[in-house]
């Protein structure tokens, strides 16, 4: 009976195989993506996860070329990571086309297949160099922005199928957000490198500010006591020779810490409207002698006035170092050219490693820009250039461009470096320039030649050195002195002395109570006394922020007979509003008592 009635012919179940053969696909496309979804989510390193994850897309999408390219400029893509491509095409910028699919595929966030990539145009042409046939250009998408394009070809003719697209749609996805997750864990770790940098960075600027106010207090008793001998011997003596010589080192010391506080930003010192042409001219007649005869210097200066507000010494400080820095840079012959110009805030583009956070305070800048043909530097000596103490040619040198870092800092500018090795290097200082009407170029007050030689005055200071040195200086040129060591016992001794004095040298920082205190307390009970302020730290800090009282000039520590005797001549000088030769500086840079 069985064998009169044969089982059923297999063409029977004809309608069934399109159902198993989905299946099956079904099945296949599960397979991979679990395979590769468990890659994906290994806690490993992104390097580790990326290398595997594209491994094992070449290996089950049969594809000879499987790369992510991590989008550039408008016009460029770099390859992140990649099977089948040549080494010298990894981690290198390569320039595409308007029409080439990678950047289609960027700008759309939509899949791209090809066939004949080998012939096709819109291909990258550093990719349609390896004979490939056969390709597809996907997306690579976070959760927030698109990270890259993952790019999958064949040296065959065998089409990437809808199915495929689909389920690498999928994948690129996941590896979106692996990469996302590693840029967003980059981002984190740097932004917290950058805040314990900021951290150690404000402390060590405390601790090397306090340390330079304290050398400041010393070299001022050195540079006086030194004056005083000097002064005292009799014309033609043998010392006078060796005491100048202290002399000049102590004031060369003196200059290491005023570099300190340079670099550190806290170096501004007394600032007028100056002209930064006159400026840079004179800096260069005084600069082109000592340089070798082998260096050409030229210059470049506009026909106009270029005023900006800050401190003429150090301008003229800026442009000798970093000319001296070019000059260092040309080992045989070549030169420098320095150009002066004048931009508006939007083409001002510092160097974010030099100039972190700068945002335009002036709707114009001046640029001082100095060009050198000279060896030029690398990225490593790039990126250490401006570090304090770092250099490439000998041992005592490498605080020249960390000072000029630190001045560009304090007048609210910003510096851009550019250099290849080879090729020379550039830097451009951009400075705020001042409106027409606020560019009244300062002159200098004119002096008083009665104001030395007599009355009594009343000098204040903590520190036993400074007070006696300059008790004697000031009795040298004809003074009677009274001293006080603390602010509350100057108010005291000037509260029976005051009908008196001619004027009072107070320090800034003592105990008790600070200088502007016992100013301001002075002031009360004799209105309008001359007043000199004296202290190690920057004039711009001390004079910054908002003093009901203000001395008639500052003195800036380590001080010896002339500029003590500038001081007081400037003190006793006729002026209409006390304090009015007193560059006041933004309120945010007040020193804090």
């Amino acid at each position: 009976m069985c064998a009169n009635h044969p089982l059923p012919h297999s063409a029977d179940h004809s309608p069934r195989e399109p159902i198993v053969e989905e299946y099956q696909a079904a099945l296949r496309d599960t397979t991979r993506l679990t395979r590769l979804f468990t890659i994906l989510s290994e806690p490993s390193s992104m390097e580790v996860v990326l290398d595997r994850s594209l491994s094992t897309l070449s290996e089950v999408f049969s594809s000879d070329v499987v790369a992510l390219l991590k989008a550039g400029n408008a016009e460029s893509f770099v390859v992140v990571k990649a099977i089948g491509l040549p080494e010298e095409l990894l981690q290198k910028p390569l320039s595409g086309s308007a029409s080439s699919y990678t950047l289609r595929v960027k700008q759309s966030r939509a899949p791209v297949t090809v066939s004949l990539a080998r012939e096709d145009p819109r291909v990258d042409r550093h990719l349609r160099d390896l004979d490939l046939d056969c390709a597809v250009w996907l997306p690579v998408l976070g959760s927030q922005e698109m990270e890259g394009v993952l790019m999958l070809a064949r040296c065959r003719a065998e089409p990437f199928q809808a199915r495929d697209v689909d389920l690498l749609m999928a994948m690129a996805y996941r590896i979106g957000l692996v990469v996302e997750r590693a840029r967003v864990e980059q981002e984190r770790k740097s932004l917290e490198e950058r805040l314990l940098r900021a951290e150690k960075a404000e402390s060590l600027s405390r601790m090397a500010g306090a340390i330079a106010h304290e050398f400041n207090n010393i070299f001022s008793a050195i540079l006086a006591s030194l004056d005083l001998a000097r002064e005292s011997l009799p014309h033609g003596h043998e010392a006078h020779v060796d005491l100048a010589r202290a002399l000049e080192a102590t004031r060369k010391a003196a200059g290491v810490s005023g570099h300190m506080l340079a670099y550190l930003g806290q170096g501004l010192q007394a600032r007028s409207s100056v002209d930064l042409v006159v400026e840079c001219r004179e800096a260069l007649a005084a600069l082109k002698p000592t340089l070798p005869a082998r260096i050409d210097l030229r210059s470049e200066f506009p026909p106009q006035l270029l005023p900006v507000k800050a401190n003429a010494a150090q301008v003229r400080q800026i442009l000798n170092n970093l000319v001296t820095n070019s000059a260092e840079a040309i080992e045989t012959a070549g030169k420098i050219v320095i150009t002066l110009r004048v931009l508006g805030a939007g083409e001002v583009t510092p160097s974010p490693l030099l100039s972190p956070g700068f945002a335009a305070t002036a709707d114009k800048y001046a640029c001082i820009e100095v060009a050198d043909d000279g060896c030029g530097m690398d990225r490593k000596t790039l990126h250490n250039a401006f570090d304090p103490f770092f250099t490439t040619k000998f041992a005592g040198r490498g605080l020249g461009l960390p000072v000029v870092q630190g001045t560009v800092r304090a007048h609210e500018g910003a510096i851009a470096l550019a250099s290849e090795p080879g090729l020379g290097t550039t830097v451009r200082v951009f400075l705020p320039l001042l409106e027409a009407s606020a560019a009244n170029l300062d002159t200098a007050v004119a002096s008083n030649p009665s104001a030395i030689g007599h009355g009594l005055v009343l000098v204040v200071d903590d520190d036993p050195m400074i007070l006696g040195t300059t008790r004697r200086m000031l009795s040298r040129m004809g003074y009677e002195v009274i001293t006080a060591d603390d602010g509350l016992e100057a108010v005291e001794l000037f509260r029976t002395r005051m009908e008196g004095l001619r004027f009072v040298l107070l320090d800034l920082t003592m105990p008790r109570m600070d200088g502007w205190q016992a100013l301001t307390a002075m002031r009360t009970l004799r209105p309008g006394v001359p007043a000199i302020l004296a202290s190690g730290y920057d004039e711009s800090q001390v004079m910054g922020g908002d003093h009901g009282e203000r001395p008639q000039t500052f003195l800036q520590k380590p001080y010896a007979w002339e500029e003590l005797k500038a001081a007081v001549t400037k003190a006793l000088a006729p002026s209409p509003i006390p304090g009015a030769d007193i560059a006041r500086a933004r309120p945010s840079g007040a020193l804090a008592l």
